[in-house]
C-alpha cells in the first residue's frame, strides 16, 4: 500500500531533478529558479540549507555514492562541487562546503550542462551539455582527479573511456578537476 509519508516544500516554483543521499535521510533537489535544496528529513519539510551559486536554472543534482561529495549542474554551463557530509550524530547539522567551480562547458541556445552523473567508486564527474549537440553526437566530459589507480594510470584510462565513448558514438574531452 502507498502513502504519503512528508511533503517537502522547496518554497520554489519550478523543480528540475532530486536526487537521495545514500544513506536515504537526505533529499537535494534543484530548481528552475536558479536554486539547491538541501533537505535534512530528519529535521522539517523546509529545506535544511538553500544554496544560490548559479546564475541561471539549475538542471541537475547528484550525490556521490561513497564519498562526502554531491554536485550542481545549471544552465550557466558550470558544475559546482560541493563537499556535503552527513554525519551519524543527530545533534550535529550535515557540513556543506563549496569545492570546485568547473566551467568546461559552453551555453548553447540559453541551454549549459543538462546532466550530470558520478562514478560508482572514484571521485569523477561526468556531464552532459548542450553544447556542440547535433543528433547523433554529444559532448561528453570526464572531469578526473590525479590518480586513476583502477586503470593502471592517468593516459590508460582516458584511452579506455575514448575508446568506449567512440564506440557509442560520444565524442569525449577530458580535463583534470579537484
Amino acid at each position: 500500500k502507498q502513502e504519503l509519508l512528508k511533503k517537502l516544500n522547496p518554497g520554489a516554483k519550478w523543480i528540475s531533478a532530486i536526487d537521495v543521499h545514500p544513506g536515504g535521510d537526505n533529499v537535494l533537489v534543484s530548481t528552475y529558479d536558479k536554486q539547491l535544496c538541501w533537505f535534512d528529513l530528519d529535521l522539517s519539510t523546509s529545506p535544511y540549507k538553500t544554496l544560490r551559486s548559479h546564475k541561471l536554472a539549475v538542471r541537475a543534482v547528484a550525490y556521490h555514492p561513497r564519498l562526502p561529495l554531491f554536485a550542481s549542474a545549471s544552465d550557466d554551463g558550470t558544475v559546482h562541487i560541493y563537499h556535503g557530509q552527513v554525519l551519524a550524530d543527530l545533534l550535529t547539522n550535515p557540513l556543506i562546503v563549496p569545492l570546485k567551480i568547473l566551467k568546461g562547458h559552453k551555453v548553447t541556445d540559453r541551454l549549459g550542462v543538462m546532466g550530470i552523473a558520478f562514478h560508482p567508486t572514484q571521485p569523477w564527474i561526468f556531464s552532459a551539455a548542450a553544447d556542440r549537440f547535433c543528433e547523433k553526437e554529444i559532448m561528453l566530459y570526464v572531469e578526473m582527479s590525479t590518480h586513476a589507480p583502477l586503470f593502471g594510470g592517468r593516459s590508460s584510462f582516458c584511452d579506455a573511456v575514448k575508446r568506449m565513448m567512440f564506440s557509442f558514438g560520444i565524442f569525449a574531452h577530458m580535463r583534470n578537476w579537484l
